[in-house]
């Protein structure tokens, strides 16, 4: 796994431009962008997976983004996901397919919101498979939260 840090320059606080920078780079299959109070993380399964979310960083931020390798372990990535309910099971199988063992947060009547740590290996691709489970009918949030 190969981690990058995306970083604002003279920027207070890196969390909002972590969520700025994400929403920017499309959802890939050898990709998990996660946010974290340091900013942006690119991890890839390989150097080659962070090129072209490196080159829209740097032509949209120029010279006020600093992108950088880092890694100070094995990074413990927690999830949250909101969908339908009618889409829980297929999600909850795919959660536990990629070894993630889901919580629920909340559990509304036609509406949930579910919970769980993963490593980035099993994480990679999941965005993506997760709006072809729901038809793009969710919301997530991915953030770094420390390293092992």
């Amino acid at each position: 796994m190969i981690e990058h840090l995306a970083r604002r320059r003279n920027a207070r606080g890196q969390f909002g431009f972590a969520r700025e920078a994400k929403a920017l780079l499309p959802a890939r299959e050898d990709l998990l962008l996660a946010k974290s109070h340091r900013g942006l993380h690119l991890l890839g399964r390989e150097e080659r997976s962070l090129r072209v979310p490196v080159c829209v960083l740097e032509a949209t931020y120029g010279p006020n983004v600093v992108i950088r390798p880092h890694g100070l372990g094995e990074p413990v990535i927690e999830a949250r996901i909101g969908l339908e309910r009618c889409h829980l099971a297929q999600v909850r199988s795919a959660l536990r397919r990629r070894g993630a063992n889901p919580s629920e947060e909340y559990n509304g009547a036609h509406y949930c919101v579910l919970r769980f740590e993963a490593s980035p290996d099993d994480m990679l691709g999941l965005p993506v498979e997760l709006a072809e489970l729901t038809a793009g009918r969710l919301s997530h949030q991915i953030l770094l939260t420390g390293y092992r």
